[in-house]
């Protein structure tokens, strides 16, 4: 049976294919011998030896490219592009016996800041929710979302067709947060998305930085063992949030230490 050459030939063989081909070194002559090479060892040996053991990857075509671009530094946005920027954030602390988590994204052009929290959850799983809420907010227009975690970055950016074509499973089982996923896929097809990932071990000092740190602030899940004295303390700070509220409690314990170390009467020792 004729096989098809490279050349002249309908079909087309695999680079690799013909690479090893052409590595065979046998003698058109002696089609069972192999050519000699220098010092008496074979062609054939030296060329594998040389010979790169990297597979040739042909480019993938039925790939959906993902409706989610990588981004730009903060700075670079226009003034109308800041105005649908989100920093996001999510974390995840065991409180008693249950599992709370806490999304936030913040827009620090607007000084819009989004909060949601839940039970049983990642810290992922909030990281993720964080991106879905500002997505929400800015449907059919346009979110530019900053995030330091790199696995909901490169899921928006990267990942997020290969999911979809693969019915949101990885080897058979469902992503994390698949409902969101394809949420978030919906919402991108008629939303300008970008997705910036912000290196928060960095050193270097950044608008990225800055923004990213202070919706790392507002994350943050403190334990409260006192529900009344947390409604009493979220009033008394004028019901302005949850650094307000934290602000004014660190204002009463010093006042309070205070009051105990330096203004408290001296009692007088007294001889039986």
């Amino acid at each position: 049976m004729d096989v098809p050459t490279q050349a002249g030939s309908k079909f087309t063989l695999p680079l690799r294919f013909s690479s090893i081909q052409a590595l065979s070194g046998l003698d058109d002559a002696h089609p069972h011998r192999a050519k000699p090479g220098p010092k008496g060892l074979s062609l054939q040996h030296e060329q594998v030896s040389q010979y790169s053991s990297e597979p040739t990857v042909s480019p993938k075509t039925d790939v959906t490219e993902s409706p989610v671009k990588w981004g730009v530094s903060y700075d670079q946005l226009t003034e109308e592009q800041q105005k649908h920027t989100w920093f996001t954030d999510g974390s995840a602390k065991m409180i008693s016996s249950s599992r709370k988590w806490k999304a936030v994204a913040y827009n620090p052009s607007t000084q819009q800041t989004i909060v949601t929290t839940g039970d049983n959850m990642s810290s992922q799983y909030a990281e993720l929710y964080a991106v879905y809420q500002a997505l929400q907010q800015e449907q059919g227009q346009q979110c530019h979302i900053y995030t330091d975690s790199w696995a909901v970055a490169q899921g928006l950016a990267t990942w997020m067709p290969q999911w979809k074509k693969h019915d949101w499973k990885i080897n058979d089982k469902e992503i994390w947060g698949k409902k969101l996923w394809e949420d978030i896929w919906l919402w991108c097809q008629n939303t300008i998305v970008t997705v910036f990932h912000v290196d928060a071990h960095s050193s270097l000092i950044s608008a990225e930085r800055k923004h990213n740190s202070h919706a790392n602030q507002l994350v943050q899940i403190r334990a409260t063992h006192n529900p009344g004295l947390a409604q009493w303390v979220h009033e008394k700070s004028g019901h302005l949030g949850e650094q307000a509220s934290y602000r004014y409690s660190c204002c009463v314990y010093y006042a309070v230490l205070h009051f105990h170390v330096c203004c408290r009467p001296t009692r007088q020792l007294m001889s039986p």
